[in-house]
């Protein structure tokens, strides 16, 4: 991972004095220090463009001292919502059962969405790591069930 520095700027914060900062292609750990941090407005879930590209805010308290940002690069819910639409467009009225088998599946896919959301395991506390290895666990059993 690239360090924030005088010569790597932080792309979230432009943090140059430490190398609190760490970023690569696929996250952002930006550092909530005394003169630099991330947007402060940002919640988990928000998004924020950087560099042209769409960022999510996937934890508050990342890194291993718990004051980093945690950012992925945005997917947003369009395998969801693309879901619905082809159901909707391609299919004639459902019955009662199909409903509720359409109903089912957007769960299983809003679960798998969640599993897949969780962050990288090393930047994980161990209670937080236990926690998001058995959603990970329980969305796998449920699929295969399914």
């Amino acid at each position: 991972m690239q360090k924030s520095s005088p010569a790597w700027p932080c792309p979230c914060c432009g943090r140059t004095r430490d190398s609190d900062c760490r970023w690569n292609d696929t996250t952002i750990l930006c550092h909530q220090g005394q003169s630099h941090g991330p947007p402060s407005h940002l919640k988990r879930g928000d998004t924020i463009n950087i560099g042209g590209k769409q960022w999510a805010v996937i934890r508050l308290d990342g890194g291993f001292a718990g004051c980093a940002m945690v950012l992925k690069p945005h997917r947003g819910k369009a395998r969801s919502r693309a879901y619905s639409r082809l159901l909707g467009a391609t299919t004639p009225p459902m019955d009662k059962v199909g409903r509720l088998a359409a109903e089912e599946i957007e769960e299983a896919i809003a679960d798998i969405d969640r599993a897949l959301a969780v962050p990288l395991f090393e930047f994980l506390r161990p209670d937080e790591m236990r926690r998001d290895f058995a959603l990970a666990l329980e969305t796998y059993e449920a699929t295969n069930a399914f």
